[in-house]
């Protein structure tokens, strides 16, 4: 008979990346409260453990073809591919200064200066979370929602769902102990022709890594613990 030796440790935190989002795999509950997908769920509890693991979209390629396929996008220090090392990429990963696009990308910046993978200070009790999604015209975006801790806490339409700035928005999100941000854009339409084709509702246009709130002012991130993440992914009313 075989089996694991009694001691045997069958899980290891060495790692610090997950593909979130690859071709049409839906990553919430779908519907919201069933099991099915719900990978977002294990990324962010991850984080409510206190494990900074990042998101990637996508952890392969078979080529530079594909067009709406899911793609990661990292702060660069240089616009200039001559200047650019390839450490650099290493180091905005780790950090988690990235975001998924899946059609759409997502510029958050919290408290005026913190994005993807920073810590800001919210003694205060709320901090401010600029939003600005683009996209072609072709690729929807009807609205956007914001996490606190793997919690739904805010859903803003697009201002322009068919334009290139589908939405430049501030959202005052309220804080009562260190957390992490995250937000995720949605459409509501079919992806144009030619482009990868999936439900808009369990998969989004795009999804940031997280912005840590270091709300005690100890200079650290206080995980919130193991928890459920409560969210129902609907479009605000209009």
């Amino acid at each position: 008979m075989l089996g694991f030796p009694p001691d045997a440790e069958l899980w290891s935190w060495d790692f610090n990346a997950i593909e979130l989002m690859n071709g049409p795999r839906v990553i919430f509950r779908n519907p919201p409260g069933a099991l099915a997908g719900a990978l977002f769920d294990d990324w962010m509890g991850f984080h409510n453990l206190g494990h900074r693991i990042v998101a990637l979209g996508s952890s392969d390629t078979h080529g530079e073809e594909g067009p709406g396929e899911v793609r990661t996008y990292f702060a660069s220090p240089t616009d200039d591919p001559v200047s650019f090392d390839g450490q650099d990429l290493v180091d905005a990963l780790v950090a988690g200064r990235a975001v998924v696009s899946a059609g759409a990308f997502i510029r958050l910046t919290a408290g005026g200066q913190a994005g993807p993978g920073d810590m800001i200070g919210a003694g205060g009790g709320t901090v401010d979370v600029a939003i600005r999604v683009e996209a072609p015209p072709a690729v929807d975006v009807a609205y956007v929602t914001v996490f606190r801790n793997c919690d739904q806490v805010a859903s803003v339409l697009a201002t322009d769902p068919h334009g290139v700035v589908k939405l430049d928005v501030t959202v005052p999100v309220a804080v009562t102990q260190d957390s992490h941000v995250v937000v995720a854009a949605f459409g509501a339409e079919t992806m144009p022709p030619g482009l990868v084709q999936y439900s808009p509702a369990g998969r989004p246009r795009g999804v940031t890594n997280p912005v840590f709130v270091d709300h005690d002012g100890d200079g650290a991130f206080t995980p919130p613990g193991v928890k459920s993440c409560v969210y129902d992914l609907a479009p605000p009313d209009a």
